[in-house]
């Protein structure tokens, strides 16, 4: 973290520092040489590069290491207008700030998976997302919302796995938060496919050979989900490898048929979703007839996602127009390098999440955050990478009826007053309106003095 000043300000210049009403000296700010002293205290690190500028917020903020959710509830409490403090900089803990000093990321590395995570991302939101009848229609917006869009930040910006597992257990965590919509395809399904991103495949050889390579990368890994053989279900449909493509769409067809008698009990098995990616990546022998996934798709979820790693390995030689173009797209939100003094674009840190799921356990504290979708939640899992998840809808505000349902004690009173309300008014109203046809039997009327007078009726006056 290079190229930034640190600044530690008393508890009441909290809000005042995070709004940037004033340079750090006029907020008592006190200037430190490493945010590892802070240990009570919110660190708030600025940006050398804009020292002599008007305007410069802070670009990271360092939670401390010892009750850091005071800090937090103080701000919530007593400043509201600067909760959650997400919204000013990139929020990290001490931990996780003490873990980028251990393991840092690596400036410049090779991206060369980025195209295999790519077509990964593709697969998933293709599995999550609503069917469409082309992937060219695919809106590439959904990729944010993958969870292998953020493991692929993870593993390109830091390249060592004390990240990218810490990314996954994460995500792990959120999924199980019920505060968020499930999904489709889960983190379970996902790992095997994340495992096999290194998958060591000569594009040089036989398209065919990628059969053995995938199933090489399970042995080397002591998958316990691809086991004993991988791609089992291949053996049996030797036509799949014919250089006919009448062959290879028999033997296809021949091997959906069969397989759709053991989908009740085995939509789950990696096997069968991985055996039948390659079914269909064997056909055309490229992404070409993808849209066969579609039915498959509707049983085992998890068959797109192995598609995409298939199609990664194989690389951009064997993808068709729109595969590519999809791909591409997605990939290009992948490059670049993690960069601490940007601002982040998540709508909240790791950190603040975890503060508010403890601290708020019997409603949803996220509904009313400032977010950039109204029913999505941007998350930072680790800095650099951004899970958007969608968010349930606030039950306790739109309640919606249930049919045949018997009305409780409570609703019968309110009903029963109501109507009691109802009927003494009736009869207010009915007496007004009699004594103004029958004014005979209006009271006197009362003077000063002691003084009254009776009004007369129109008998008396006529007589």
């Amino acid at each position: 973290m290079d190229g930034i000043r640190w600044y530690l300000y008393p508890k009441d210049s909290l809000p005042e520092a995070l709004l940037n009403t004033g340079s750090p000296e006029q907020l008592n700010g006190k200037e430190i040489t490493d945010p590892k002293s802070a240990i009570e205290e919110l660190a708030f690190g600025y940006p050398i590069q804009n020292n002599l500028l008007d305007y410069n917020p802070p670009s990271i903020l360092i939670l401390p290491e010892y009750r850091p959710a005071e800090i937090l509830a103080w701000l919530k409490i007593y400043a509201p207008e600067t909760s959650p403090i997400s919204q000013f900089a990139r929020i990290i803990s001490r931990k996780d700030f003490l873990a980028s000093k251990e393991h840092t990321p690596i400036k410049n590395r090779s991206k060369e998976n980025l195209d295999r995570w790519a077509s990964i991302v593709l697969g998933e939101i293709l599995a999550q997302g609503e069917p469409v009848s082309s992937i060219s229609l695919l809106p590439l917006s959904r990729a944010q919302a993958s969870f292998s869009n953020a493991v692929a930040k993870a593993s390109t910006f830091y390249g060592n796995e004390y990240w990218t597992n810490s990314c996954i257990s994460r995500l792990e965590y959120a999924e199980a938060d019920r505060r968020f919509i499930s999904r489709t395809l889960t983190i379970r399904e996902l790992k095997p496919i994340w495992d096999r991103i290194n998958t060591n495949w000569n594009t040089d050889q036989h398209i065919t050979t990628i059969i053995k390579a995938l199933g090489a990368s399970a042995s080397a890994n002591n998958d316990l989900f691809l086991s004993p053989e991988p791609l089992s279900y291949l053996q049996d449909y030797s036509d799949l490898l014919s250089d006919s493509i009448e062959s290879r769409v028999i033997a296809f067809r021949k091997i959906a048929s069969d397989l759709t008698n053991i989908l009740d009990t085995k939509t789950t098995d990696p096997n069968l979703a991985s055996s039948l990616a390659m079914a269909v990546f064997l056909v055309g022998r490229s992404t070409s007839h993808a849209f066969l996934l579609s039915n498959i798709g509707k049983e085992i979820p998890s068959v797109y996602a192995w598609f995409g790693l298939i199609a990664g390995i194989a690389g951009p030689k064997y993808w068709d127009i729109e595969w590519t173009r999809a791909a591409k797209g997605i990939e290009k939100g992948l490059r670049g390098n993690l960069n601490w003094i940007e601002p982040s674009h998540a709508d909240l840190s790791w950190s603040e999440y975890e503060w508010l799921t403890t601290t708020y356990r019997g409603n949803n504290p996220f509904l009313d955050l400032p977010k950039q979708l109204p029913k999505v939640l941007a998350l930072e899992v680790i800095p650099g990478a951004v899970c958007q998840l969608r968010l349930k809808p606030d039950t306790s505000v739109i309640q919606e009826p249930t049919p045949n349902a018997e009305p409780s004690s409570k609703e019968l009173l309110d009903l029963r007053e109501t109507l009691e309300s109802f009927v003494k008014l009736a009869e207010k109203a009915k007496s007004y309106l009699a004594d103004k046809k029958n004014p005979a039997k209006q009271k006197t009327t009362s003077l000063p003095r002691g003084k009254s007078i009776k009004k007369t009726t129109t008998t008396e006056k006529k007589i």
